[in-house]
């Protein structure tokens, strides 16, 4: 995702984008789309050939143009359906979020479009266009109830006042006779949201990144007031849902860039984007990264420790449901006292060399230090964090720039690795030849922008990476370390799309073949292209096996499930799932654990249902009763 708000020198290939720049106001009405209707056309479809390829792939559907970026999975019944999201905001051609359907009869298909992004630009949103991105989150990953949409501009469709969080009602998905996509309530931040988080044991909890160099915290959200209202009419649902807002700040060193010109620390960052595994946070902040320990952050009752914020709540501008005012400034939160969520720790953090204040851009080689630091993944077992440098914040030469070979060795940003073993001194892999572990694709087209790694995702139980690489596509890169730990990386498979901008590469479904091989069904949300389902067959990679008294190779491995985001497994060809219904299970991806997604269900409804008797009458937020409350 772009790494600031505002960009310059924006191509040709995005001129969708750059065209709501030019659109004047237009107020959207409350509740002011159908989302039984498509509210960007379904037809013509983009082109399925190749401009190239690697491997064996099959191209499956595409969903046209609505400038797409994040998604996320969720199940109804054993059937899986992805949300995916918008760049920019437009009364035509963009949607906000669009749902389809992945598995069962007919699919890939079209199921409904919610309209945060399906109106003309306005003065306030126009100068924040690609902070319009509309981020996506999903709760619970398995039997769904809630899409958070977000906005990091100073204004939207159903707020035209501020930005920040939109909570929508996807409970009618797959359901007979269902509940419509509708929003059920807005949150107004300080800082906006450029990106959400959902925690990968607690799906009431999520974070929010501002992206802001002057913003030195994370939001999280306790949203249990919003779930657990299935079949309750809309006005029902959007009275009950009061978030509360809780700031968790941090000290602004950790998300500092080390300048390699004086060795000094300089231009904090608030989180870009976060990654969540069982007890933690990995924090990409585009100067620096942070691993955070959130074990404590709740109670026995699941209430997040601390003192939330003081939000009001106000009639919404531009829909039915109410908007919670939590844009507390840094000045008034000191003022307030600085209340804030407690029982979260720093484990470690690096600092990058990040950019140098020209217009995004660093004069460190893309092989020598991060530029901007977009997303931070662990490995399997916790000792290595992959760290994904978003040159040029995706845009601007030469940072976002690449030629076939090594012709600009600024440009072509890619992943880097740490090793965060020892947290008090966290520090680069290496690879055989000595030199910092990283992996750029040199197998590249000429692009003079949008041209460097953006979004990964990792395959559970293999050494294996689904990377979104803008302009050059798909790319499937496996990684091994040698008995000296030395790293390596090969590039088994790419695909490049005509007009590819690609965002997001997830897989979805996996299918182990008689043969031995894998098949992975793979959805990506494309700036150029909207939604395209595609396949990619090969031979798996797996994770080495744990040597019993202490792995000798100390290749990531041991703790499958900390990999895993959503629940399911993998199937087998010869299984019922994929030979009769089709419907097959959900791969690992998302912002959840595999191993924490059923149990996150179940957790979820317990402290819903618990909750009265946990919790003492007194210590009850006014309002309904037995639910979290916003301020007022």
């Amino acid at each position: 995702m772009p790494a600031f708000r505002a960009r310059l020198g924006m191509p040709a290939a995005t001129a969708v984008t750059a065209a709501v720049l030019l659109l004047t106001a237009a107020p959207a009405a409350a509740d002011h789309t159908n989302p039984a209707t498509p509210l960007s056309p379904l037809t013509p479809a983009k082109v399925g050939t190749p401009i190239r390829s690697g491997g064996t792939w099959q191209f499956v559907k595409n969903f046209p143009m609505n400038p797409g970026t994040d998604l996320k999975f969720f199940t109804r019944n054993g059937t899986i359906y992805a949300a995916a999201g918008t760049l920019g905001q437009n009364d035509e051609l963009s949607v906000g979020q669009r749902i389809v359907r992945l598995t069962g009869d007919g699919a890939p298909a079209w199921v409904a479009d919610h309209g945060s992004a399906n109106c003309s630009a306005t003065v306030t949103t126009a100068s924040g266009t690609l902070g319009l991105q509309h981020d996506t989150v999903v709760t619970p990953p398995a039997d769904a109830e809630l899409m958070i949409d977000t906005t990091d501009a100073a204004g939207r469709c159903h707020d035209t006042s501020a930005g920040g969080l939109e909570i929508v009602d996807i409970s009618g998905v797959g359901r007979q006779g269902g509940a419509p996509v509708k929003e059920v309530h807005v949150v107004r931040l300080d800082g906006t949201s450029h990106t959400a988080t959902l925690d990968a044991t607690r799906p009431w909890l999520v974070y929010n990144s501002n992206s802001d160099g002057n913003r030195h915290w994370i939001d999280v959200l306790d949203i249990r007031s919003c779930l657990g209202l299935v079949g309750r009419p809309l006005a029902d649902k959007r009275a009950a849902c009061r978030p509360l807002v809780f700031r968790m700040p941090f000290d602004a060193t950790w998300t500092s860039r080390l300048d390699p010109a004086d060795n000094t620390l300089k231009s904090p960052s608030g989180c870009h984007d976060i990654t969540a595994r069982p007890g933690k946070l990995y924090c990409a902040a585009i100067n620096g990264t942070v691993v955070l320990d959130v074990t404590n952050l709740t109670d026995g009752n699941g209430d997040v420790r601390g003192t939330p914020l003081a939000c009001t709540v106000v009639d919404g501008t531009a829909t039915a449901a109410k908007v919670s005012d939590c844009r507390v400034t840094a000045t008034q939160w000191e003022q307030a006292g600085k209340p804030a969520a407690t029982g979260f720790a720093h484990i470690t953090h690096v600092n990058h060399a990040g950019t140098n204040g020209n217009n995004n851009q660093t004069a460190v080689r893309s092989d020598e230090g991060v530029s901007i630091s977009h997303e931070a993944d662990p490995t399997p077992d916790g000792r290595f964090m992959f760290v994904t440098d978003e040159r040029g914040g995706g845009v601007v030469p030469p940072g976002a720039t690449c030629a076939p070979g090594p012709d600009n060795p600024i440009g072509n940003g890619g992943m880097h690795v740490f090793d965060i073993s020892n947290p008090a001194q966290p520090k680069y892999a290496t690879m055989p030849d000595g030199k910092k572990a990283v992996f750029i694709s040199h197998n590249v087209l000429p692009e003079p922008t949008f041209c460097n790694i953006h979004v990964i995702e990792q395959i559970p139980d293999e050494a294996r990476l689904v990377m979104a690489w803008y302009s050059q596509g798909i790319k499937i890169v496996d990684y091994k370390t040698d008995e000296k730990g030395a790293w390596t990386f090969t590039e088994v498979g790419f695909l490049t799309l005509p007009e590819a901008q690609t965002w997001t590469a997830e897989p979805f479904r996996i299918v182990t073949n008689n043969d031995g091989t894998r098949t992975y069904h793979i959805m990506t949300s494309d700036i150029g292209r909207g939604i395209d389902v595609v396949t990619f067959t090969a031979k798996p990679n797996p994770l080495p096996v744990v040597q019993s008294g202490g792995a000798s190779n100390p290749s990531p491995n041991a703790n499958r499930n900390a990999q895993a985001r959503v629940g399911g497994t993998q199937e087998s060809r010869g299984s019922a799932a994929a030979s009769s219904s089709g419907t097959g299970t959900l791969a690992a991806t998302g912002e959840d654990t595999r191993a924490a997604a059923a149990l996150a269900t179940v957790l979820l409804g317990m402290v819903l249902a618990l909750r009265l008797v946990l919790r003492p009458a007194a210590a009850r937020p006014r309002g309904t009763p037995g639910r979290a409350t916003g301020g007022r």
